[in-house]
């Protein structure tokens, strides 16, 4: 019998001073016919209305087990960028919570016990920027401090928003604790099958807050709702914020909800085993399985600014970002609006001494690929490049140009295949015995993130 995996949720709370928006990984669970996968991370992260009118975008993010990435699109599904966070977990080991403030990226890098940092363009990514966390699941920030699950310690850690001032048993006594989110009141995390909630100051801890939930695993919160991922039940629940008119099919049709999170408008979840972030409008109608085509997403977070329309962006990705001579490589991105786009012959040149053999183009006498814009009306494209076998390892750039400029590079490392290994099941996933058991009691596989080949 194995554990299952965690899931990330997100939670923007319009309407409610103090809240800042948070991620939180979470724990999936599956039936005995159903081998369970994720475990879900649980975001919560609301942002107080001044700190709202100071962002001039906002974006859905996910941490994506498959690609080992933070990924990162539009409010309203375009500009998708599956790899705006590469290596997002240090070795062998997977990102899973999520959350975003006004400055910052956090996740929990899984197997890692870190809880990692990036700045909102993706830079300065520090991938231990707290360490001593014990098998942490779900992340949540406020205006004040870094909350997240300690699925094995069995607590919700906290720290200030720098880093310091680390407490792994800021609340204790939880059983096996997923998703965490947070609001200007309280702290909410998902347990066994309950949602659990304190104060937060950490007192007040009520175990059972709500009740009746299916393996519970992302966690966020609004002005006026809790919402929860019901990993072995297909849905997303909802309950007013003092426990009561519990809906545990508040949204269904999801294949394996592992995160849940929540702005102004709409409800975002991360279907792991659909490899899709859904969305729904705020009153549970309008529901969109596909909202986003990612890999196995795990976690989901969003900004909390309302109303940002889409911004015209020009990125580059190449996944996996690490691989093997002669496997097959993933370029895709966006040109935006610096390039000509939608008619016959349009196209985006990508350049890297790393496509060596494996094209008969070149640009300024570097191997390259023309990637056809023809039939694009958003400047996005993508394509796969199967690598040389007698390709050099090492480290390469891959950089896009169109229109006479560059709009985007990205890093690939090519090595040796004996040194590209897939992630050794996480030590989450590994049940114990006796009091050290998995409450859930579900046969599990985790998902192994696989080279694209």
């Amino acid at each position: 019998m194995r554990r299952a995996s965690r899931v990330d949720l997100r939670y923007v709370g319009p309407g409610s001073p103090g809240l800042v928006e948070g991620v939180a990984g979470t724990r999936v669970l599956r039936s005995t016919t159903l081998v369970r996968r994720a475990a879900v991370a649980l975001v919560a992260l609301a942002v107080a209305t001044l700190a709202l009118a100071a962002r001039a975008d906002a974006f859905v993010y996910w941490t994506d087990e498959g690609n080992v990435a933070i990924g990162r699109a539009n409010l309203d599904g375009t500009s998708v960028n599956q790899g705006f966070i590469s290596d997002a977990a240090p070795g062998t080991n997977s990102p899973w919570g999520v959350a975003v403030d006004g400055a910052h990226l956090y996740w929990a890098t899984g197997g890692a016990n870190t809880i990692a940092r990036a700045n909102l363009d993706g830079s300065g990514v520090n991938l231990s920027f707290i360490t001593g966390p014990s098998g942490p699941l779900g992340v949540a920030v406020d205006g004040a401090h870094i909350y997240w699950a300690n699925f094995d310690g069995g607590s919700i850690g906290r720290a200030n928003l720098d880093g310091t001032g680390v407490n792994e048993s800021f609340i204790t006594g939880a059983d096996f604790p997923n998703g965490v989110a947070v609001d200007g009141a309280h702290v909410y995390w998902a347990e066994g099958n309950t949602i659990a909630r304190a104060n937060l100051d950490g007192t007040g801890v009520n175990h059972s807050f709500i009740t009746g939930a299916s393996g519970p695993g992302g966690v966020a919160v609004d002005g006026a709702h809790v919402y929860w991922a019901n990993v072995t039940g297909n849905t997303i629940g909802r309950a007013n914020l003092d426990g009561t008119g519990v809906n545990e099919r508040f949204i269904t049709g999801a294949t394996t909800p592992t995160d849940v999170a929540v702005d102004g408008a709409h409800v975002y979840w991360a279907d792991s085993d659909a490899g899709t972030i859904g969305r729904a409008n705020l009153d549970g109608t309008g529901v969109n399985q596909s909202f986003i085509t990612a890999t196995y997403p795990i976690g989901v977070a969003v900004d909390a600014l309302l109303g940002a329309p889409p911004r015209a962006q020009h990125f580059l990705t190449v996944l996996p970002s690490r691989t093997n001579p002669g496997k097959t490589i993933t370029v895709s991105g966006s040109v935006g609006n610096g390039c000509q786009t939608g008619h016959k012959g349009d196209t985006a040149t990508i350049y890297s001494n790393a496509f060596k053999g494996a094209t008969k183009h070149s640009f300024a006498g570097v191997p390259a690929v023309y990637a056809s814009l023809s039939k694009s009306k958003t400047g996005a494209f993508s394509f796969k490049l199967k690598l040389s076998k007698k390709l050099r390892t090492g480290s390469y750039l891959v950089g896009g140009r169109c229109g006479g400029g560059k709009f985007g590079s990205a890093k690939l490392k090519v090595v040796k295949a004996a040194s590209l290994q897939s992630p050794p099941p996480h030590p989450l996933l590994t049940s114990g015995t006796g009091s050290d058991a998995n409450p859930y009691t579900a046969e599990c596989n985790p998902p192994v993130p696989q080279s694209t080949d």
